[in-house]
């Protein structure tokens, strides 16, 4: 009985590895396509060293300047271009300064406004983000607005109200933030942790 647990076990810690393996080729393969395709971010993100982290407050990813933390459960369930748009996130956040700029607002209301300003401009460069990040739900002219905003600007002129994720961790948000137009829904899931 002891010999087939064992066998058991062995046999589960090797499938988990192989699987591990996979999500790090898979990451290994977007940064190649960032290098190639968008040099700007593909070259930062390699200064960012993947490492897997199961235990994220977000359940999705983080960084820290030095490591690009990542769920590998999340990882799977993205596909290449959403990936790629999810590196190039993470590497902004660094290349921005966010991490550092934070100082002593508060930190939900900071990575708020980090990811919608982070995210708009991902978008209008073309790149392709995981469903249900967070964004603001304006019009085109108001988009066009935020995009001119610092992350200090938009940290001013949101309300937030905090909700649990979509990924169960306690990342989800809703709120609005003040345009020229008018208040208008903040909504959708942070898509990483970066205190």
């Amino acid at each position: 009985m002891c010999q087939f647990l064992c066998r058991l076990k062995s046999d589960s810690l090797l499938a988990t590895t192989i699987m591990d393996e996979e999500v790090r080729r898979k990451i290994t393969r977007a940064r190649a396509q960032l290098i190639m395709h968008r040099p700007f971010f593909g070259y930062l993100a390699c200064y960012l060293t993947p490492k897997e982290d199961s235990n994220l407050s977000m359940k999705t990813t983080g960084v820290d300047g030095q490591y690009l933390y990542y769920d590998p459960d999340y990882i799977r369930e993205l596909d290449m271009e959403q990936l790629q748009g999810l590196i190039a996130h993470e590497v902004s956040h660094v290349a921005f300064g966010d991490l550092w700029r934070r100082g002593v607002r508060e930190p939900l209301r900071w990575n708020i406004g980090s990811d919608i300003v982070r995210n708009v401009m991902l978008i209008g460069e073309g790149f392709k983000l995981p469903p249900g990040v967070l964004m603001v739900d304006a019009p085109r002219d108001d988009m066009e607005e935020v995009r001119k905003l610092s992350v200090e600007e938009v940290y001013e002129k949101i309300k937030v109200k905090k909700v649990k994720g979509s990924k169960g961790g306690e990342g989800g948000s809703k709120g609005t933030i003040t345009l020229p137009g008018g208040d208008t829904d903040v909504g959708g899931d942070l898509l990483d942790d970066h205190d």
